[in-house]
């Protein structure tokens, strides 16, 4: 199993495998010392070890299929105590609007692995990229112990945003494709998470194609807290090439 889909703590690797189970070795023996076997699909880009808090003990976290986001006690491997309801997260809820509905949860999940700074499960989305309607791909960061959602990053801006007022009518609404696609990353010095995202799904609805694309393919500074705030360079592109450059 590559490094990438291996999480290790006291250098027990913790590992998800294709038959959607995560599985926990001796490393001197190879001994399995537990075993969880998930209800649905594992996203399959590798585990999210989370240390604890010294009240609450280290956990482990993955994404699912159909947009859940699942916690396990490091130690026993069952589902982790008052992290959202027995142990999961619906993190598709958050981001489908009452016009998208359910008709995307089946392909909905979160990029694996998330990124944890202190307390907080940081990550983007991966919605699709069909026309609108369609679940959002923002970031999103939730509390580690409980599953409760702490803050939201809309990629696409909404009423009352830097940039909202380059989409006419309501061209921003349920629009997914403004997504990260990679990993994030979180500094424990500064605290800066840094997000790559991919380009806009136009299908003939994009409007303000120049500025509009504030916020894609750009690396932007969050709050390492309680909310989002860029203050970075971002490289507003026009088409497939690079128009300038500028401090949003």
């Amino acid at each position: 199993m590559a490094e990438s889909c291996t999480s290790r703590r006291r250098h027990r690797p913790y590992d998800e495998t294709l038959e959607s189970t995560v599985t926990a070795l001796e490393p001197e023996t190879g001994k399995v010392l537990w075993q969880y076997k998930s209800p649905r699909r594992i996203h399959g880009r590798g585990l999210t070890y989370w240390k604890g808090n010294g009240t609450v003990g280290p956990r482990v976290y993955f994404a699912t299929k159909q947009g859940y986001l699942v916690g396990l006690d490091l130690k026993t491997g069952e589902l982790a105590a008052n992290f959202g309801k027995n142990g999961e997260v619906d993190v598709y809820a958050g981001v489908a609007s009452a016009e998208v509905g359910e008709k995307s949860r089946e392909t909905f999940t979160l990029p694996n692995p998330l990124t944890v700074y202190k307390n907080l499960l940081i990550s983007g989305a991966r919605p699709g990229e069909g026309p609108p309607p369609q679940p959002r791909g923002d970031i999103r960061a939730w509390d580690a112990i409980t599953g409760k959602l702490v803050w939201s990053f809309h990629t696409i801006p909404w009423p009352g945003e830097p940039g909202h007022e380059d989409w006419t009518g309501d061209t921003w609404k349920d629009r997914s494709g403004c997504n990260v696609w990679s990993n994030l990353t979180a500094d424990e010095s500064t605290g800066p998470r840094v997000r790559i995202d991919r380009r806009i799904q136009s299908r003939g609805h994009l409007a303000g194609q120049e500025s509009v694309l504030q916020f894609d393919h750009c690396a932007r500074r969050c709050d390492r807290k309680t909310e989002v705030v860029s203050t970075s360079w971002s490289i507003t592109t026009c088409g497939t090439s690079t128009c300038r450059r500028r401090r949003s």
